[in-house]
């Protein structure tokens, strides 16, 4: 796990170049502290720079950048499956000089071409230097981010945003469409940034550079898409829930291995719970578990309990650590991702990678994707039990929804009926302030292109949170909040096969039977009930406490008067907390730019 920085120009490199490369380099060292290294090709324009996190083969021998020939490389992520992949190039006559996976994924670029990425088992971005164009890829999920940014010099690259920004002195750019997207999200869908300039590599893809000139985006792996089944939805058997275990099993082994220390951020939620229970149960592995403790927070629902009791049973070690609420602000969140983003669950997941590396840890296991993966989400199960609604004509919902006595009981209904099947992502998100994002200049038009395939919601919606909610906003944060502090993240349900195993069933029946009850009925295996059946908070934070700052002032774009009613709103609960925390982010970032009216 590591950072990298690079760059290929129209022209020839000079010492102002590599000047600006090392400084950029030094940004990113909080993600590779063991060590650093860089390649330059002075006639070709070409800087390649890399920060170490060692992990596997924690010796020189597997420094960065890998130079070969013509051939330099750096990547940042774990492949999992690189004893798999070695010994098959082995057989093939190729050599090796390193214990590591950063040599492996090299030597498979260097035999199989593209054809290597759909071996592969990991997160990774990449940046492949062949002498006279470069290769950029990242992992099928998007585990790991790379960010391009296309100038008239040249091309940049990293893994984070803020030293694209510092080195290339950019400013930013936000378009009617932009803020529709982000306040309705909490996020720009990749690869749009708040920089006009700077994308974000989507999941599963791979890009080309060329003579200084970036390519066209070219995928090299989909998601399996659902295939709904005829007829009512039947229950997932044992035996396909057999198969999952098995491939859950595969992948969580592949990702306990590593070379120093490793620990298991366990909640009292499903995921997590079934993670440790695989480690103890299947693989005979103990790893202590580190659970963010919420006993200090009004209003929060503290799950260390639960989880010290699932720990005790496991006969796991673990370490409950307090939640930290002093310096917690939304200032945090748009320092870590050098841009706004709605999702204060970054604030306890960057404290307890904190603690974590601080306690001698490189590496933690995840539950992270088990909800993406198997429709686990509260929202998931509330689209499926109000599905119904979305089969009456939209113009018959709309009379009976003006036609509706409001009340306290009806009020949720009478929006539903008034809710276009593509407004309804939006609005199960936001509840109740779809009135307020429908007053967003451009909103409509918004919302009708990024949702017009939505014609099953119960299967839209999910599907969306998997391709585009997860890598955009819970794997970045995840992977800035635990990089800041030189901390590795695992996530086994992020696995192909795992993916496969689910997508052979029908859809429905991941949220007909009731929320994550696959998951559930797994780790009923394992763990008695009384500790399978807790609700589940999650990384979170009270947003009323992050909200005790000033009024916004200034959002480029959106007229004042709607952000001030997000903002008088602000303590309504629901979708107001939530646009009132996207609005904060912003004017912070906004503010900290010097980005003015007259900009």
């Amino acid at each position: 796990m590591c950072g990298v920085f690079a760059f290929f120009l129209k022209r020839s490199l000079n010492d102002q170049d590599l000047e600006l490369a090392r400084c950029a380099v030094k940004e990113i060292a909080h993600r590779g502290p063991d060590g650093s290294g860089e390649w330059f090709d002075r006639a070709k324009g070409v800087y390649l720079g890399h920060t170490r996190l060692s992990i596997i083969d924690i010796s020189h021998a597997s420094d960065q950048p890998i130079v070969r020939d013509r051939h330099a490389f750096v990547f940042n992520g774990e492949i999992y499956n690189y004893q798999d992949l070695k010994r098959d190039l082995v057989k093939g006559g190729t050599q090796f000089s390193s214990q590591g996976d950063g040599e492996v994924l090299f030597r498979a670029l260097e035999t199989w071409g593209e054809g290597a990425l759909d071996r592969v088992d990991g997160m990774f971005a990449l940046i492949d230097w062949d002498g006279e164009s470069a290769r950029l890829a990242v992992d099928s999920f998007g585990e790991k981010p790379l960010f391009t940014a296309e100038t008239a010099e040249g091309v940049y690259v990293c893994s984070e945003i803020a030293p694209l920004v510092k080195a290339l002195n950019l400013q930013p750019s936000i378009g009617e469409s932009d803020w529709c997207a982000y306040l309705s999200l909490g996020f720009l869908p990749q690869p749009t940034t708040f920089y006009k300039e700077i994308e974000m590599l989507p999941p599963g893809t791979l890009r080309y550079v060329r003579s200084g000139n970036l390519g066209s985006i070219k995928k090299y792996y989909d998601l399996p898409s659902p295939i709904v089944a005829t007829g009512a939805p039947e229950p997932i058997t044992d035996a396909a829930i057999d198969d999952l275990a098995e491939a859950l099993t595969e992948s969580l082994e592949r990702r306990l291995i590593a070379d120093v220390p490793l620990t298991l951020f366990l909640s009292a939620g499903v995921d997590s719970s079934l993670i440790a229970a695989l480690c103890r149960f299947e693989l005979g592995h103990k790893p202590e578990c580190l659970t963010v403790s919420f006993n200090n927070v009004k209003g929060m629902r503290d799950e260390a309990p639960v989880a010290s009791q699932i720990a005790e049973f496991l006969g796991f070690e673990h370490r409950v650590v307090d939640h930290q609420n002093e310096g917690v602000s939304i200032e945090q969140i748009v320092e870590l991702l050098a841009q706004p983003n709605g999702t204060v669950g970054a604030l306890p997941l960057k404290q307890i990678s904190s603690i974590a590396r601080n306690a001698g840890y490189k590496v933690a296991l995840s539950g992270i994707g088990g909800d993406e993966v198997t429709s686990g989400y509260a929202k998931h199960a509330y689209v499926w039990n109000i599905r119904n609604i979305y089969k009456i004509p939209q113009m018959v919902r709309s009379v009976l929804g003006q036609g509706l006595r409001v009340s306290k009981k009806t009020s949720g209904i009478a929006t539903l009926l008034r809710t276009t099947q593509e407004e309804l992502y939006v609005t199960v998100k936001n509840y109740p302030a779809l009135d307020g994002l429908r007053q967003i200049p451009g909103f409509q038009h918004w919302v009708e292109n990024e949702f017009s395939k939505c014609s099953a919601p119960e299967i839209a919606i999910p599907r969306y949170e998997l391709d585009t909610v997860m890598p955009a906003v819970h794997l970045l944060i995840s992977d800035h909040a635990s990089m800041r502090h030189g901390l590795e993240l695992r996530t086994p349900f992020l696995n192909r096969k795992v993916v496969d195993v689910v997508s052979k069933w029908d859809p429905r029946s991941l949220v007909a039977f009731g929320q994550k009850q696959v998951l559930r009925s797994l780790l009923n295996r394992y763990l008695p009930e009384k500790l399978t059946s807790q609700p589940k908070t999650g990384f979170s934070y009270p947003k009323s406490k992050l909200l005790e700052r000033p009024s916004p002032t200034f959002l480029p774009g959106l007229p004042d008067q709607l952000v001030e009613g997000y903002w008088n709103k602000r303590f309504a609960g629901g979708g107001w907390h939530n646009l009132a925390v996207r609005v904060s982010a912003a004017d912070i970032f906004f503010n900290a730019k010097k980005v003015t009216p007259s900009d």
